[in-house]
């Protein structure tokens, strides 16, 4: 695979751009460029995470917190997980157009073809219910035998688009007050896997990613990204435990596609302003002018998982495909080949459905502990890891608070947006309201004691108990 992606084919892409500050204006590109631009939109974070890990650009360095949620779910030792195949499910999850994007001339996602595997027990249950699974190491419902028997896929599924812009250039620079041609100029360039995975990596941080493409200059306008640093007056979440649910809610972060974050986000502005600009784009094209077939415009602006099985606490109401979960196998008349139902028309020999990689619901064991840190590092929970965290921060154990908090709809939905833009998610999310209870607690406190003519504490907390 690195091979075939090393030796691909570049695009070339005449860039516009301003003298001096090296400011690009804006790109002319064929359909190429376009259509791995756009494959962007519906690539699930997690995926996201992990090509961005292969680019050798580190020079900015966006979703910190979701690079170690999925650092954490790669290290999480099997014996946490509900099933064999849980944690191969949530580190690779796929949408619907990913099929389509393998066609394109210059994929930015490595991931493998999907493989479909049956139980290694060719005569298991034949009257009963069969199940397929894309992981190895899935085991059988009903001999619990690893279903390592591969089966091969007929894909004549190819969504891939073909646009073209016949926007105005003039109009395009008057626009953005450019007037005088003179102030500018054009070059052209060749760019390969590499350099999509720096504009990817740019326009997930910065204003202007294709100027950070070409020329390496970070703009001052337009950083948005937050990196929030601590003194010793500050208040900051260490580290908290939780049982297994909302460790699945936050491992249900990373099958989340990028465009379902635009979605949800209709009404408001989020702090992913090139991306946002991009899927605006998309959103606001018609299917006569550029887009090549009409089904391929929802499939990016609301993009679909392939397999319905989720996380019971996913908090993002996610697409999921209709036809993905139920194929149908004729190993027989078809020389071992699987084809979607819709092309097959004797469907007598076998009828699949994929296997539920949770148990009850869940990727993780239940009545599990884990211990998150401030910047979304999971590991199981350990009274001695505990204590080296404290050690490492240096924080005084005398300042230590231990606080109980309640993670609902509004929190979640509030820590998965921090996760986008931060590197202290949950101080960011849940430390507010504990000390603005501290806050309202101590001027409590301190009217009472002017009520009361200086009380002591233990006076005081008897008067609010008896208010």
């Amino acid at each position: 695979m690195a091979a075939t992606i090393a030796n691909q084919d570049k695009i070339s892409l005449k860039v516009l751009f301003q003298k001096g500050t090296y400011k690009v204006i804006f790109a002319e590109a064929d359909n190429n460029f376009v259509d791995t631009l756009f494959s962007i939109i519906a690539l699930p974070l997690g995926t996201i995470v992990r090509i961005l890990g292969k680019s050798p650009d580190q020079r900015v360095n966006p979703l910190v917190s979701l690079q170690n949620l999925r650092k954490s779910l790669v290290e999480l030792p099997a014996c946490y997980l509900s099933a064999e195949e849980s944690k191969f499910m949530m580190l690779n999850p796929r949408t619907s157009i990913h099929y389509g994007c393998r066609h394109l001339k210059l994929k930015i996602d490595d991931t493998e073809p999907t493989k479909y595997f049956i139980c290694e027990n060719a005569g298991c249950n034949p009257k009963s219910r069969s199940y397929f699974s894309t992981c190895r190491i899935a085991r059988c419902c009903h001999c619990r035998k690893e279903m390592t028997r591969e089966i091969k896929y007929t894909d004549k599924f190819d969504p891939t688009q073909r646009l073209h812009n016949e926007d105005s250039a003039l109009r395009l620079l008057s626009d953005r007050g450019f007037t005088d041609a003179s102030h500018l100029e054009e070059r052209t360039i060749d760019i390969g896997r590499e350099q999509m995975l720096i504009l990817l990596r740019a326009a997930l941080l910065l204003k202007y990613p294709l100027t950070y493409m070409v020329f390496h200059i970070i703009h001052p306008i337009g950083t948005p990204v937050r990196s929030l640093t601590c003194n010793e007056e500050d208040r900051s979440l260490k580290t908290m435990t939780s049982r297994e649910d909302f460790v699945d809610f936050l491992f249900g972060f990373l099958e989340i596609p990028l465009g379902t974050v635009f979605v949800e986000s209709m009404d408001d502005k989020t702090y992913l302003e090139s991306l946002e600009n991009l899927y605006d784009s998309i959103y606001g094209m018609s299917f006569e002018r550029c887009i090549k077939w009409e089904y391929v415009k929802p499939m990016l602006t609301e993009p679909q998982l392939v397999w319905k099985y989720v996380s019971e606490n996913q908090i993002s109401p996610l697409h999921i495909s209709e036809v993905s979960s139920q194929i149908n196998y004729q190993s027989t008349v078809l020389g071992g080949t699987m084809f979607r139902s819709s092309n097959v028309s004797d469907c007598s020999k076998y009828n699949l459905t994929f296997k539920d990689p949770r148990v009850e619901g869940k990727f993780l064991k239940k009545a599990t502990k884990f211990m998150i840190t401030d910047d979304l590092s999971v590991t199981p929970f350990s009274t001695i890891s505990a204590i080296a965290i404290m050690k490492e921060s240096k924080v005084p154990l005398k300042d230590v608070e231990h606080h109980v908090v309640t993670v609902g709809i509004e929190e979640g939905l509030k820590i998965f947006s921090a996760s986008l833009k931060s590197r202290s998610t949950l101080s960011d999310v849940l430390l507010g309201p504990i000390i603005e209870k501290k806050k309202r607690d101590a001027e409590e406190v301190q009217s009472l004691s002017k009520k009361h003519g200086g009380p002591n504490m233990e006076q005081i907390i008897g008067l609010k108990r008896k208010k």
